[in-house]
């Protein structure tokens, strides 16, 4: 059984944030400006926050696993598509 707040609601939404901002972080890892900038950023919080999910799922302070997962999968996956444009745009 999760934790709830005053109202009911679950805490723990690290997991939700980790799966929005791992999407910025992908979609927009092949932009080459915007990687630099945006994506960078957008896909290491997507990894923080997807650990975080993870360590609030284990503690039974979040619901649902699944958001964290996939939010720290594509955190990491930006991160390398951003690392790998980067290299490609100052070679």
């Amino acid at each position: 059984m999760s934790h709830k707040d005053q109202h009911g609601a679950p805490q723990g939404r690290a997991g939700e944030w980790a799966l929005s901002s791992g999407i910025v972080g992908l979609v927009g890892s092949v932009v080459p400006v915007v990687g630099e900038v945006v994506a960078a950023p957008a896909s290491l919080l997507a990894v923080g926050l997807g650990l975080l999910g993870l360590r609030q799922y284990e503690t039974r302070r979040a619901d649902h696993v699944v958001p964290a997962v996939v939010g720290t999968i594509l955190g990491g996956l930006g991160l390398a598509l951003t690392i790998i444009v980067v290299v490609a745009m100052h070679v």
